[in-house]
């Protein structure tokens, strides 16, 4: 991917994220920069990707990195780096176990009780519409 092209999406694009996903996208940048960042655009392939899904010990945040490495590639074609179709499409992801926590109403009451009314208004609109705090 050549330093060139992540640096530029560093600078381009990641700041026009949420706070939490730039942080959680700089840390993904950080494990596949030492993978990627030589190979030229072009000469990625799914094989490689694959490769580096199936080496990755943290299968749910491999998913998350190969979900980032193929923005960055639809960017890269974007920006006219390269004609080729996304080599991370159609490669499979790492199966993922879903979180199953749900705050019982004493855990609840007691966030909410000691919440600020930003954060009460929001368990508020979560509760009534089934989304969790973060998506409201």
């Amino acid at each position: 991917m050549r330093p060139r092209k992540t640096r530029r999406y560093m600078r381009d694009i990641i700041p026009k994220k949420s706070e939490r996903t730039q942080k959680d996208n700089k840390a993904e940048l950080r494990q596949l920069r030492p993978v990627f960042d030589e190979i030229p655009v072009d000469a990625i392939t799914p094989s490689m990707i694959a490769a580096y899904r199936d080496k990755r010990s943290a299968k749910t945040r491999a998913n998350r990195e190969i979900a980032l490495l193929s923005h960055v590639f639809n960017i890269a074609r974007e920006w006219g780096l390269t004609n080729r179709e996304n080599p991370g499409q159609g490669v499979r992801k790492n199966k993922e176990t879903p979180r199953d926590y749900y705050a019982n109403d004493a855990v609840w009451k007691a966030v909410y009780q000691k919440g600020e009314i930003e954060l009460q208004e929001a368990m508020d609109l979560a509760y009534l519409t089934g989304q969790r705090p973060a998506d409201v």
